[in-house]
């Protein structure tokens, strides 16, 4: 296994990219479903509890992190006793803030009408019981998570991200059946809850028949690794809160500052701009857990050879994913959910430009937090989101749902390109300008290209064949407009963002696995 190279890493990568692919899929396939059924408002409601519901999760503590950081040391080691302490001490004090964030939900339904007064006052009943059903499958989730973080320490993505897909899929077509037999907000949130918890309970199972001799029982649990655990979970929690201030506050702040059809306007936009972010993720993610057994081996080069690996890969899938979405949001938005979410598409632009920053930070960020060391990307983080939530009411009065897209790339551009970047690679002690060098060189000549293929379609024909067309017919042209524009992007980027021997070695790999070159 080389250094640069987490182990079983194309397999975690390319479940990773299922789950994503699926999560995709289902948001671009159900969301005109739910827009059609529900009505904006209703829709809007819907979008703005799903919002509201993952800040819940940060009761955690940051105790998931901590065990994935715990369990890859401790295997790495070969101490299978530890592994079970440590996934025995974080369920059950994991328990305590289930339980707290059953209570709070209780609290926030009864004021919710007070929190968001947009919501219409026929709807708030249904808003009240939607909440609190979902944050009971949140509570629950909250100790049980414990396992999900289980399987990624012993890098088993693969058996993760299947028991993901399966809850996806069957809570989408559950709702589907829901929205055909004319079910509202509360029968939505019931099949959503029941299908999440049978999918905690089979990633319980999954551990429990990978782990020698696991069980769940008080007789494990082990107070003197608390001590340890709070030292580093609290930096991981105030990383999460930070984190999901980040990528949740948009639609909240927007439902408030402009009510809820504002939130759904800015919910539509920030789906079609998530799929570049899902696209470039899924590597950077894997690096976590293989970056706590490289600190346990205190490997530091192994370290800065992911990083640089892995940071090309990201950057690769994140820029013509972004260029992409940028130049066809517009017939993407109309073609997907119609001209009434016009706005939306620019919502698309702005988040998909802040992606590309963003893609930067990711490996770096997973590196140093996973090797135990999460202080640095956690303090620009918070510092981040509280200028996110300061910065984005303003612009949000100012200029409506687009400021707060605004904000997102604002922030993204002046903390985490200019201060979270160059105090990663300092602590990593790799010259960051030369990497970036290498990136505007590798990627300049693609963009041009690819931009210029992308905007003369998305100004004509694809343009006019979405307005004449309907959904189906419009969905597929803005589709093979998209290949348009990263087929010819990834083949000049074969050129510019490759030496000859990777050139090689990439040929090697296609042939190796062509039809019929093993006869």
């Amino acid at each position: 296994m080389s250094s640069s190279q987490p182990e079983n890493y194309a397999r975690n990568v390319l479940s990773t990219y299922l789950n994503a692919t699926v999560l995709g899929l289902v948001a671009f396939l159900v969301t005109p479903l739910l827009t059609h059924h529900l009505g904006v408002v209703r829709f809007g409601v819907w979008a703005l509890i799903g919002s509201l519901i993952p800040y819940f999760e940060l009761l955690e503590l940051g105790f998931a992190n901590s065990t994935v950081t715990y369990v890859a040391r401790h295997r790495e080691s070969g101490e299978d006793d530890m592994i079970q302490r440590t996934l025995n001490t974080s369920f059950f004090v994991l328990m305590l803030p289930g339980l707290v964030a059953a209570g709070m939900s209780v609290v926030v339904a009864i004021f919710l009408p007070d929190i968001v007064h947009s919501i219409p006052h026929d709807l708030v009943g249904q808003a009240r019981i939607l909440l609190l059903l979902l944050a009971f499958d949140m509570a629950v989730s909250i100790p049980m998570d414990t396992f999900g973080g289980a399987l990624i320490a012993l890098q088993r993505y693969d058996l993760l991200n299947a028991s993901l897909v399966i809850v996806t899929v069957l809570q989408a077509v559950a709702w589907v059946i829901v929205l055909e037999l004319h079910g509202g907000l509360i029968a939505l949130g019931v099949v959503t809850v029941s299908i999440g918890l049978c999918g905690q309970l089979g990633r319980f199972f999954i551990v429990r028949h990978i782990v020698p001799r696991l069980s769940v029982s008080l007789r494990a649990f082990d107070r003197s690794i608390l001590r340890s655990f709070f030292g580093l979970s609290g930096w991981f929690s105030l990383s999460e809160i930070s984190s999901a201030v980040i990528g949740g506050v948009d639609v909240i702040i927007v439902g408030i500052v402009v009510g809820v059809r504002g939130a759904a306007l800015y919910a539509v936009g920030q789906r079609i701009a998530s799929l570049p972010g899902q696209a470039s993720s899924p590597p950077s993610a894997v690096v976590f857990p293989y970056a706590g057994q490289l600190a346990g081996r205190g490997d530091r080069q192994g370290m800065r050879n992911v990083n640089e690996s892995v940071t090309r890969q990201v950057m690769a899938l994140a820029v013509p994913a972004s260029l992409a979405v940028m130049l066809l949001a517009v017939p993407a938005i109309r073609a997907w959910v119609g001209a009434s979410f016009h706005e939306s598409a620019e919502v698309a632009i702005f988040l998909s430009a802040a992606v590309i920053v963003q893609a930067l930070a990711l490996t770096p960020r997973a590196v140093i937090a996973g090797s135990g060391q999460p202080k640095l990307p956690t303090v620009v983080t918070v510092v981040e989101a509280v200028v996110r939530i300061g910065l984005g009411i303003l612009l949000c009065h100012a200029f409506g749902v687009i400021g707060e897209a605004e904000t997102a790339l604002i922030c993204a551009v002046a903390l985490e390109g200019f201060v979270l970047l160059p105090l990663l690679y300092r602590k990593l002690e790799m010259p960051l300008l030369a990497l970036v060098f290498r990136l505007v060189r590798a990627h300049a000549v693609p963009v041009v290209v690819a931009g210029v293929i992308g905007w003369s379609l998305a100004h004509w024909p694809v343009d006019t064949f979405v307005d004449d067309h309907g959904r189906a017919a419009g969905i597929a042209i803005v589709v093979a407009a998209g290949f348009a524009v990263i087929i010819p992007y990834y083949a000049i980027l074969f050129f510019t963002g490759t030496d000859k021997n990777e050139r090689q070695r990439l040929v090697a790999w296609a042939r190796a696995r062509l039809p019929g070159s093993r006869s």
